[in-house]
């Protein structure tokens, strides 16, 4: 993956990491603010050994002085020692005591940790007169003139702030970990989710190019197509299509979709208003039989379409009618609701017959993995378009379509990808959204 793709998932799954950073923050918050606050009072001493040599040198014994540390740390540090503090104060217990020697120096701290700051700062000073009062004996065999001093360097006084919670530190672990932790589910969910909103992604999985991305389009299937704000997305795709021929040629296209609901239909009949804006002569023809819808949202209303054709109930003049929209025509899918007909050999014939009136010729056909209608029809056409809604699809149906497109004789032209923003297409009021 490169670092863009790594970036999509973060766009897709923004909300994921902003509402688990937000979550943790607040548990944080209110774990920090629940927490019993605990102060910490710090009293300093100071030890000096010193010992005299044969000539009245005085020298300092550090030496010494380090096994005194030692000692006087121990002590305490030990149960003792506390409870005779809590027996000075009456405290029951409740003070810890720390207390750490400083290197390479005289200094030693008696640090005591309470819930209430003054009496944190007793205590200490408790502990440390305590030590002062204990007696380590003067005499030393190898240096019977040895001696050495403990004093308060500095007493200890109530602390200001509390030494924990530590509000900084929980916000900021919390910031790290929550982001760290918001990354990782949205990596999760982002593969364990299967929808595709990212048109490269769509593009990648079916081996397609991405020949438009329109707005999606809501029909009204009382009024006729008044055209699109957006309509430089179908002349986008208009010239994408066809100039690059020349216009030399007849194309004859099926416009499908991989499942129901993708706006094939929709984008169909908008890219038919394109081309006859560039002045082409268009056929629709909805080979839909099982669903047809191409002809109504065009206003056409016929009993007599395709199905008549195919059965020998009809003939082509009888069943291709005018849409009302300039240069665009329609042949309904007609009476007989089974797509059976389209098995018709006749099928290829029909639409090659078409060619010599129309400049192009657009199919309107089921998705591919409802019924295999789509399928049956790809072998009389030049091209396919495969229409996908970004919000509706998923890995899992294009990967089966893509599979599908393979192994048919056909030329895929590429994908037209129903974005997902809502514009009208028809009609002024009561607008509904197609499914087609």
């Amino acid at each position: 993956m490169e670092l863009r793709d790594y970036l999509a998932i973060i766009r897709r799954q923004r909300w994921l990491l902003i509402c688990t950073l937000f979550l943790t923050l607040a548990i944080t918050t209110i774990g920090t603010a629940l927490r019993m606050p605990v102060y910490e009072a710090t009293t300093q001493l100071r030890l000096t050994t010193v010992r005299e040599d044969g000539g009245g040198i005085v020298n300092y014994d550090t030496e010494y002085a380090d096994r005194l540390m030692n000692t006087y740390a121990n002590l305490a540090e030990s149960a003792i020692y506390r409870q005779r503090v809590d027996g000075l104060l009456g405290f029951g217990g409740d003070a810890e005591f720390i207390v750490d020697t400083i290197p390479n120096s005289e200094l030693m701290t008696v640090s005591a940790r309470m819930t209430d700051a003054q009496q944190a700062a007793d205590a200490a000073n408790a502990l440390a007169d305590l030590l002062l009062g204990v007696d380590m004996g003067r005499a030393n065999v190898a240096n019977p003139i040895s001696g050495y001093t403990l004093l308060i360097a500095f007493s200890a006084d109530p602390p200001s702030t509390a030494k924990y919670p530590n509000w900084t530190l929980n916000l900021a672990l919390a910031t790290l970990l929550g982001s760290l932790g918001a990354l990782a589910l949205a990596f999760v969910f982002d593969g364990l989710d299967t929808s595709l909103s990212d048109t490269r992604s769509i593009s990648e999985l079916v081996k397609l190019p991405t020949l438009a991305e329109v707005p999606f389009i809501q029909n009204d299937l009382d009024h006729t197509l008044l055209g699109l704000p957006e309509v430089e997305a179908f002349r986008s795709l208009y010239s994408t299509l066809f100039q690059r021929q020349g216009g030399a040629a007849t194309e004859v296209l099926l416009v499908t979709s991989a499942e129901q609901g993708e706006g094939k239909t929709t984008i169909l009949i908008n890219l038919a208003f394109a081309l006859a804006t560039a002045r082409k002569r268009v056929l629709v023809i909805d080979a839909n039989l099982r669903a047809p819808q191409a002809a109504e949202l065009l206003g056409v209303h016929h009993d007599k379409g395709l199905s008549n054709l195919l059965s020998n109930n009809a003939t082509v003049n009888q069943v291709i009618k005018p849409s009302g929209l300039p240069l665009i025509s329609v042949m309904p899918a007609g009476s007989l609701r089974t797509g059976r007909l389209l098995y018709n050999p006749t099928v290829k014939q029909i639409f090659d017959d078409l060619r010599r009136h129309y400049d192009v010729i657009l199919v309107d056909s089921p998705a591919m993995l409802q019924f295999s209608d789509a399928q049956v029809l790809m072998p009389s056409v030049d091209g396919v378009l495969l229409v996908v809604d970004k919000q509706q699809s998923r890995r899992e149906t294009l990967e089966a379509v893509q599979l599908q497109l393979s192994n048919m004789n056909v030329k895929p032209l590429g994908v037209v990808v129903n974005a997902g923003e809502e514009v009208s297409a028809f009609g002024r009021n009561g607008l509904q959204p197609a499914h087609a």
